[in-house]
């Protein structure tokens, strides 16, 4: 039915392969950490200093900033519908700027 209705949707095969990379991404970084991050909680150490390194891994930031740049490539190719190289580009884009260092760590000042 996709091909008789857009043709030669080939921006559908990027888009569905966007997805699966968000899910890839979302189980193999988050996933794992937010088992360990539940695992420390549910032994009643919510203060410990282990639960507080896993929060602030970069690791989680990253994930979240690359899920979301890709699912916007996504949308953008659901909307545009470009051919063969667009599609190509709008999902390498997609995970270059999903992969750029936008977060700054943040540091609680000594004046308080």
């Amino acid at each position: 039915m996709m091909v008789s209705v857009w043709g030669d949707a080939r921006w559908a095969i990027f888009g569905f392969l966007g997805l699966i990379l968000i899910g890839l991404i979302g189980g193999i970084i988050t996933g794992r950490k937010m088992k360990k991050i539940r695992k420390i909680m549910k032994e009643n150490n919510a203060h410990s200093q282990e639960l507080e390194k896993l929060i602030n891994d970069n690791s989680l930031w990253f994930s979240i900033k690359m899920r979301t740049a890709i699912f916007l490539g996504v949308i953008f190719l659901m909307t545009v519908k470009p051919e063969l190289e667009g599609s190509i580009i709008t999902i390498f884009v997609s995970i270059i700027l999903g992969a750029l260092p936008l977060r700054m760590k943040y540091e609680p000042s000594a004046a308080g």
